[in-house]
């Protein structure tokens, strides 16, 4: 890493900070890695985050970390009801209330030599013209490409905020992806010209929650416990899980499934937890618990209770969810997409399985159910691939990138 002079002053613009709330649960997640890990490293941090839980701009200091919480919803145009509201045409006045706020911040404080937002919201689009020299924008799962992977779900976003992900996306000097499957689905909707920096999210291998034993021994009593941490969606693919469940319920297989994450409404005016209600045989609903929202801490107290994880979903950037059950030494089984190859060794830190397949699926929880020994063997080389490829090494690969950004910029810290 480039030798630091001073600490950088970093902005970050991401929804949902700290990642208490389901505004948007991996960009939060992503967030506040990122604000600690550089913290941790001695840089100043400033964190601007559309909040659902206040109705005007709340600014606090946490841990050295300076927050402006902004809400999601204008209050003081109530009379336009939803059209102001982020979903509709509410983003493109949050985004220039973004700019202005940025405006005062460095007017108050002195520039900033590093402005990182993601891409779910456009909440970069305002800034493109003032500061596209040192914007980095950081590619998730923007809601024009999930909602292509959530037919049944009516879209998160309003064709104006899509429209503005997409021209921002379009239009940014540089862009940072944790992998390449994702810069293929950007690309699609037109000619990147940024600079594009493949790179890892940053996650710390730190957690006082982990496994301590393994079950070597499957039965009535002692059921294979399984988890599955996620908005529920069509994107998420819980149905294939669901699927595969129906599928098992002849072969003596004691398990139970836990699905974790929020209930999204469907086109057809009921919601996604009954889709999957419906999906489900009589005998395996007896087998699945629908635990709702968690708070992140709570989540990552849960894992070491269970004895598997999977990740089940269409498509994912990367998930945060799968290398947090790898921290926690949790087996992980995840379909074969996106960056999960390269995060995955099959058989070693991790089992793959082909996508959108119920059935293939169904034959892995077998193949574990009846050789639990595996399973110990899986979740501490997941631990282990954590421990050695995250941490503030990923941290310290971000602030490498930012210096670059400076050097570029000629504006090297002195």
């Amino acid at each position: 890493m480039r030798k630091i002079i001073r600490p950088l002053r970093v902005l970050l613009i991401y929804p949902g900070f700290p990642p208490e709330e389901d505004l948007a649960a991996g960009v939060s997640t992503c967030a506040f890695e990122l604000a600690s890990g550089l913290k941790s490293l001695g840089q100043k941090v400033t964190v601007i985050s559309r909040s659902e839980k206040v109705d005007k701009i709340e600014c606090q200091i946490v841990d050295e970390i300076s927050i402006h919480r902004m809400p999601s919803r204008l209050h003081w145009f109530k009379y336009f009801g939803n059209l102001m509201d982020f979903k509709h045409f509410g983003v493109l006045l949050y985004d220039y209330m973004i700019l202005r706020l940025i405006k005062y911040l460095e007017k108050r404080d002195g520039n900033f030599d590093v402005i990182e937002v993601g891409d779910f919201g456009s909440e970069g689009f305002a800034l493109l013209k003032d500061y596209n020299d040192k914007l980095i924008v950081r590619c998730h799962t923007p809601a024009f490409i999930a909602q292509k992977y959530n037919p049944l779900n009516p879209p998160y976003l309003s064709r104006l905020a899509m429209a503005l992900e997409k021209r921002t996306l379009l239009q940014a000097k540089h862009l940072a992806s944790p992998s390449w499957s994702l810069m293929k689905e950007i690309l699609k909707q037109g000619t990147i010209l940024a600079d594009i920096k493949l790179q890892n999210y940053p996650f710390a291998n730190r957690t006082n929650y982990w496994k301590k034993g393994y079950k070597t021994n499957f039965c009535l009593d002692s059921p294979m416990r399984i988890i599955v941490v996620g908005r529920l969606e069509q994107r998420k693919g819980q149905d294939i899980v669901c699927q595969a469940l129906n599928l098992l319920n002849d072969c003596n297989v004691h398990l139970t499934i836990d699905f974790v994450g929020l209930d999204t409404p469907t086109s057809d005016g009921t919601t996604y937890k009954q889709y999957l209600l419906n999906i489900l045989f009589p005998e395996s609903k007896k087998k699945v618990r629908f635990l709702g929202l968690y708070p992140r801490n709570n989540v990552l107290k849960l894992y070491p209770n269970y004895d598997l994880y999977i990740l089940s979903s269409r498509f994912e950037s990367l998930g945060y969810v799968v290398l947090e059950a790898m921290r926690a030494g949790l087996p992980v089984v995840a379909a074969n997409i996106g960056e999960m190859p390269n995060i995955i060794e099959d058989n070693i830190n991790g089992i793959l399985v082909d996508p959108d397949n119920p059935i293939a699926l169904s034959k892995i929880l077998l193949r574990l159910y009846r050789s639990p020994d595996n399973l110990k063997k899986i979740g501490r080389e997941g631990r282990k691939y954590i421990a050695t490829n995250y941490g503030n090494k990923s941290i310290k690969r971000i602030l490498s990138h930012y210096l670059c950004l400076l050097q570029d910029n000629m504006e090297v810290p002195n």
